[in-house]
């Protein structure tokens, strides 16, 4: 048996100081995350030179769209719920589905911007057009909380005027995201930005025409996976 230590030296004794270094670590990750998100947004050009010479400090593309994630999620799901828009009856798969869907989204359109901008000259490897891409989400993720309970609320007003609010918001909303991540993958490989523009366009409306043929032949996962 193990005798106890005396009651001198208990006394003397810490525990670490896990709860603040576990504040500390997240206040840090999110002040990085909030830098990166507003250099990307100040000048997409000058944040992906600046990033591909080492010259600028950013959170890990892979961690920024993950805080992105977990942050874009719940902020929409409380929106929804707010507006009597949640989607209770979804099944787990569709849960896991609308989860995976901005990253199969951010590597599909990544991958035809690289196909461009290899045709445009560019030379520089995927997983640098990758990170770029998954950084591209910044504009889009600010934009969107800002505009997504107005858009949520004529969601579940159905009707002309809705719809028409809805389609040029969500428009000016991707045209804006657009045009940014072209920039900022042009400035990247160095070539102009109307390869990757074309690319982006060209995938949008692919995978657009593509959910909505998706929607009409299962409608039940165009409700579990919108708003």
């Amino acid at each position: 048996m193990i005798p106890p230590l005396p009651r001198a030296a208990t006394e003397s004794i810490r525990d670490p100081d896990w709860l603040g270094a576990a504040c500390l670590a997240t206040r840090h990750e999110l002040a990085l995350f909030l830098s990166t998100a507003v250099a990307y947004c100040r000048s997409p050009s000058a944040f992906s030179r600046g990033w591909a010479e080492g010259q600028i400090r950013t959170l890990n593309p892979l961690g920024f769209a993950l805080q992105s994630a977990a942050i874009a999620g719940p902020y929409r799901h409380a929106c929804s719920a707010a507006l009597g828009l949640g989607t209770s009856d979804a099944p787990l798969w569709a849960e896991v589905l609308k989860a995976l869907l901005p990253a199969v989204y951010s590597v599909y359109l990544a991958l035809l911007c690289h196909l461009a901008l290899r045709l445009g000259g560019g030379r520089r490897p995927f997983r640098s057009t990758l990170a770029i891409s998954l950084y591209a989400g910044a504009p889009y993720l600010a934009l969107g909380l800002l505009f997504y309970p107005l858009l949520a609320w004529f969601f579940a007003r159905p009707g002309q005027a809705a719809a028409i609010v809805m389609g040029v918001v969500g428009l000016a909303i991707t045209a804006c995201y657009v045009v940014l991540w072209a920039h900022a993958l042009a400035a990247l490989h160095g070539v102009r930005a109307r390869w990757p523009a074309v690319a982006l366009v060209l995938g949008l409306a692919a995978y657009t025409l593509a959910w909505n043929v998706a929607g009409r032949a299962y409608p039940s996962l165009a409700r579990w996976t919108s708003f």
